[in-house]
């Protein structure tokens, strides 16, 4: 068991000999404890050595190239004291397991750019040598350190910025391929790309959100892209997207991954044009596709917000060799199939003429969901097939929200739904109560 603190005064990484019992704290620990001349263990020895190879230890990281000795005092703050209260543990329960400490110093001194504004690693921290960075780094060394030093230079910017008005702040980041991973060159480095998301987040903490701007069509990137940006720690927002049309549908997806935002790119009436990567133009034709989707979510947009928060609302999007998706709900699955009619069954889905169906899913509790899409047909099957039961569609309303309160404006009858949920162009919210026989 490796215990880690940091040790702000010291030049080199320290493996700590020895832990004594006696916490003696100059200032008080983030807890506000400040214990002065008190043992660690009330009942326990004087002090345990490190039952870790210290001095092995400490020359496997000098051989490494980074800076380490053996010390003999690990203080007497928490440090001390987490080292203590481990080793009088596996003393007192009789565990076979080592433990030791290292205390790790700051790397206080901010990277430097070197000529073509790719940071020279070597020079990150006095304590470090080019050896020592490409074994912790590797390959990798140049684009991590080139993105911290962006990174920094942004975060002191924002904070700078923040401090005068606190408004949420997010930065755009120009994106990698995220399935072949290409080297660095080859992409705008730099910036928060995929790979560099940790490294922004802890030297950019004044950026709230760090945001994708894709244009990737192709279905399998851009669902990567949605999953690599969505993290505990960062809200999915994509600020930009193609403008073309197949792009359109991907605004589903964003919602089934819980973003709080999504745009297409200049999609204003100017002579502005995106091509090649977007339309040469803007007119309504070319905008009609974003234009259903607004038209759909803007009268729900708080419930869409409530479902995606709690994580009930669920999104599918047709791609082009897959006629059929499935979501699952718990004790139920929807079926979402393209390309079939709106009458009959349905048994061998073709696809549209082009890949523009998609499909919302909100979970609204006791056997009840929001349904909505375009394109598409949603049916709904209960997940235990081998109980035989059916679904039964036992009522089936298409309206909108008022205040959270669904209001329906008319009820679906058997023609309309004995073969599944069909949308088209219309923008249609259902309210769709299911029972089984």
């Amino acid at each position: 068991m490796i215990l880690l603190g940091q040790a702000g005064g010291r030049a080199c990484l320290s493996v700590e000999r020895v832990a004594i019992n006696v916490d003696d704290a100059r200032i008080a620990d983030n807890a506000g404890m400040q214990p002065v001349d008190e043992p660690v263990a009330a009942n326990g020895p004087a002090a345990y050595f490190a039952s870790v190879p210290v001095k092995a230890m400490a020359a496997a990281v000098r051989e490494a190239g980074i800076p380490a000795e053996v010390s003999n005092s690990a203080g007497t703050f928490v440090c001390n004291h987490l080292l203590y209260g481990v080793l009088h543990y596996l003393a007192a329960s009789g565990r076979e397991a080592r433990a030791g400490f290292i205390h790790v110093p700051w790397l206080d001194a901010l990277p430097t750019v070197a000529s073509g504004g790719v940071v020279n690693a070597a020079s990150f921290h006095p304590m470090l040598s080019r050896g020592a960075v490409a074994t912790v780094f590797g390959a990798d060394a140049d684009e991590f350190f080139h993105a911290w030093s962006v990174a920094r230079f942004v975060g002191q910017v924002a904070a700078a910025g923040k401090a005068e008005y606190p408004l949420p702040l997010y930065a755009n980041a120009a994106l990698r391929d995220p399935i072949d991973k290409p080297p660095a060159g080859s992409y705008e480095s730099g910036g928060p790309t995929d790979n560099v998301l940790d490294i922004w987040k802890a030297a950019a903490p004044a950026i709230d959100i760090l945001a994708p701007d894709i244009y990737m069509s192709d279905g399998a990137r851009y669902r990567k892209v949605l999953e690599l940006y969505r993290r505990p720690d960062n809200a999915l927002l994509v600020p930009e997207n193609g403008s073309s049309p197949e792009y359109a549908k991907y605004f589903f997806a964003a919602l089934g991954q819980q973003a709080i935002g999504w745009a297409p790119f200049g999609v204003d009436y100017t002579a502005y044009a995106q091509s090649p990567i977007g339309k040469p133009r803007h007119n309504e034709e070319t905008l009609a596709p974003f234009a259903l989707n607004y038209r759909l979510a803007a009268p729900i947009a708080r419930e869409l917000a409530r479902l995606s928060f709690d994580g009930k609302l669920h999104a599918v999007v047709e791609e082009k060799e897959e006629h059929t998706q499935t979501i699952d709900l718990g004790r139920w699955k929807a079926i979402v199939t393209y390309g079939v009619p709106a009458f009959g069954f349905g048994r061998d889905p073709r696809g549209n003429p082009e890949p523009t169906g998609r499909a919302l899913v909100g979970d609204l509790g006791e056997d009840r969901f929001l349904v909505a899409g375009y394109f598409c047909r949603v049916d709904f099957q209960p997940s235990d097939t081998a109980s035989g039961a059916q679904r039964e569609y036992v009522r089936v309303e298409e309206g909108g929200y008022e205040d959270g309160v669904f209001r329906p404006i008319r009820i679906w009858n058997g023609d309309e739904t004995d073969w599944g949920l069909n949308f088209s162009s219309a923008p249609q919210v259902l309210q769709v109560s299911l029972g089984t026989y």
